[in-house]
């Protein structure tokens, strides 16, 4: 048996629906909208385990959601080296101090100097750390993600609105809270991405380094 809305209300009543999460949220929606995607981060932050499945779409509301929900970091790709650091600086500066004097000499400790201080400088890259438990960008062009799922600690709603502020606020939509397996209908959505072309980004445990 399932509950069914349709019109003004359907919105509004899954926004309250989602409101409600205490313990887990799942969020399936092709779109976003940045204060939908707020409100993710609301409940992460209250200690709901938050995942949302999205796409990649180009829309500028989306992108801009999608931009809420990371941070972009660094992390340490080569350490550096301070057995080339160290002498390499001394040689450096050591060219530097008597240039004026030894001329030549004084370039070759430069050179050397620097070539210590590039191999030890070590390196680091940037990457993008989700602020929800995990962020799914479905990636497939052919078969495009339409499914709109919600998972509210142990319910399911189903239904036509994205997680957007049109479609919890303003459309006439429809919307179902099923009387089904929350953790089925989460296999089901485990099983598509698992067949499917994703990126996925998980949340960095607290006090872990990257």
């Amino acid at each position: 048996m399932a509950e069914v809305r349709v019109g003004e209300d359907a919105g509004p009543l899954l926004l309250d629906f989602l409101r409600a999460a205490r313990r887990r949220l799942l969020i399936v929606s092709p779109w976003l909208s940045p204060a939908c995607a707020d409100m993710a981060l609301r409940k992460q932050r209250e200690g709901v385990s938050t995942v949302i499945v999205t796409t990649n779409d180009g829309n500028e509301n989306h992108r801009l959601a999608l931009s809420r929900l990371v941070q972009r970091r660094k992390r340490v790709v080569a350490p550096r080296k301070w057995g080339l650091l160290a002498p390499g600086a001394a040689l450096f500066l050591g060219g530097l101090c008597s240039l004026p004097l030894a001329g030549p000499p004084s370039l070759l400790l430069l050179a050397a100097g620097g070539i210590l201080c590039w191999a030890g400088r070590g390196r680091t890259e940037g990457y993008l750390a989700p602020l929800v438990d995990r962020l799914v960008l479905y990636l497939e062009e052919e078969r495009p993600l339409h499914a709109k799922v919600y998972v509210v600690d142990d319910m399911v709603a189903v239904g036509s609105a994205n997680f957007t502020v049109s479609g919890l606020r303003r459309n006439i939509e429809c919307v179902a809270f099923a009387d089904v397996s929350a953790e089925e209908t989460i296999r089901q959505i485990e099983r598509m991405l698992s067949r499917s072309r994703v990126t996925v980004l998980r949340r960095e445990p607290a006090g872990r380094p990257p």
